[in-house]
């Protein structure tokens, strides 16, 4: 014997079907980390950053401006590239990609920059 399927108990069914279906892709696909953005306001001697904290995985976008008149330039240590020299007024970008969570020590690495206060921690969860 045929059993008819009237039109609502099909929607009911394909909805269900197609739940199951977008639920269990996107609980199985990886997620995309969108680049972070921090911006760094250089002076003398001091680091002034929006954000400390950064999450890994993904590209960290830092927006470098030399609010000072001395050059300056910002390296995270342990990463390469270090940012290019940055004169008064100046501005670039610099891109790093952290994929270690921990704590990573930033600087001016020109003359005694750091030690005379151009220096700081970033923490990567």
């Amino acid at each position: 014997m045929l059993k008819t399927i009237s039109r609502a108990q099909l929607g009911i069914a394909g909805a269900t079907v197609v739940a199951v279906a977008v639920g269990g892709y996107a609980h199985g696909a990886s997620a995309v980390i969108l680049p972070q953005k921090v911006t760094v306001a250089a002076s003398e001697y001091h680091f002034a950053l929006s954000k400390r904290t950064v999450k890994k995985g993904g590209k960290v976008i830092f927006t470098i401006s030399n609010k000072g008149t001395e050059v300056h330039d910002f390296k995270v240590v342990g990463k390469i590239p270090k940012s290019r020299f940055i004169a008064g007024g100046q501005k670039t970008t610099l891109t790093l990609t952290f994929k270690k969570a921990g704590t990573y020590q930033y600087v001016c690495t020109i003359g005694e920059h750091a030690i005379k206060g151009m220096q700081g921690t970033l923490i990567v969860k």
